[in-house]
């Protein structure tokens, strides 16, 4: 009886390393005003890409694979686009390690990343972390603030509280 007042939440975790960043100071008008749902970026530093939450891959973004969605079993849905412009990238920059369809745990690697191909790019590393289903949240709470490290699988970036 008292599971009925419980507030059901879904903790998001850094899928990269670097250093956080405010979604408004993303180079990119869509990201920055949050047009495709509420959340945060991380300025890429090194390092591969992991599950920042327990789901399902939702989508793997071909044919650069840049960037993956994840959906918790609530329903809510994760994006993570790794830098900006990086749908231009040829292949060799970002390789999947799983296929949309497929389940993930919090933490675990979905995609490597041949950090001196991208940095060499020349392109904004920038790296938004996006909750796409809104209408399954209540409130987003940020559990860090920008310039704070993100340590992929270990810093809790978001709280998410559901409907």
């Amino acid at each position: 009886m008292f599971s009925l007042f419980k507030k059901k939440s879904l903790e998001v975790y850094a899928p990269v390393k670097g250093v956080i960043m405010a979604m408004a100071d993303v180079q990119d008008p869509v990201f920055a005003q949050n047009m495709m749902g509420e959340g945060i970026a991380i300025q890429y530093e090194e390092g591969d890409a992991y599950a920042p939450i327990e789901g399902t891959v939702a989508s793997v973004i071909k044919p650069s694979y840049h960037a993956f969605g994840m959906q918790a079993a609530s329903g809510l849905e994760v994006l993570v686009h790794v830098g900006l412009d990086t749908v231009t990238l040829g292949a060799g920059i970002f390789e999947p390690l799983v296929n949309q369809g497929d389940e993930a745990h919090m933490g675990d690697k979905l995609l490597t990343i041949n950090k001196d191909a991208l940095h060499q790019s020349g392109l904004t590393l920038t790296t938004p972390i996006v909750i796409l289903s809104n209408d399954h949240i209540k409130h987003v709470e940020y559990c860090v603030v920008p310039g704070d490290k993100a340590v992929p699988g270990e810093t809790l970036i978001m709280r998410c509280e559901l409907r």
